[in-house]
């Protein structure tokens, strides 16, 4: 045991690693994100009855949102809270509510971005998987 404790070590730094970026969930908690996004970065989503809303930071380019789909709802007029973002801001989307009862969770469920490059390209997309619980 004293010649080979070391390997301890390592062996709780990878399990530390895997808890910290979600591989496992204790005690019931429950995870709150999107992942793979390549021009936003994610900041913050919420699922209620009323509506989803996704708070994003832009890219290097000033942009204008122009739909979104969550899942099985496409919304090509949502709610955001700048027309014009310009690179770096944080701003909100506000959309239809997902096809997910309240109190349930969602996971891996597919969001798109739609948006227009301000004096640039226009149609382009982004989107991530989510996960989270309608409240």
């Amino acid at each position: 045991m004293i010649s080979h404790g070391w390997l301890l070590l390592p062996a709780a730094l990878i399990g530390i690693l895997l808890l910290a970026i979600g591989m496992f969930v204790l005690g019931g908690v429950e995870q709150n994100y999107c992942a793979g996004f390549r021009y936003f970065s994610f900041a913050d989503q919420k699922a209620t009855a009323d509506g989803y809303t996704l708070q994003l930071l832009n890219g290097n380019r000033p942009v204008m949102v122009t739909g979104i789909m969550a899942g099985s709802v496409a919304d090509s007029s949502p709610l955001v809270s700048q027309g014009n973002i310009q690179p770096g801001d944080a701003f909100i989307i506000r959309a239809k509510p997902l096809a997910v009862a309240p109190g349930q969770p969602f996971s891996s469920t597919l969001v798109r971005i739609d948006y227009d490059i301000i004096n640039g390209e226009s149609g382009r997309t982004d989107s991530a998987l989510c996960a989270g619980r309608v409240v």
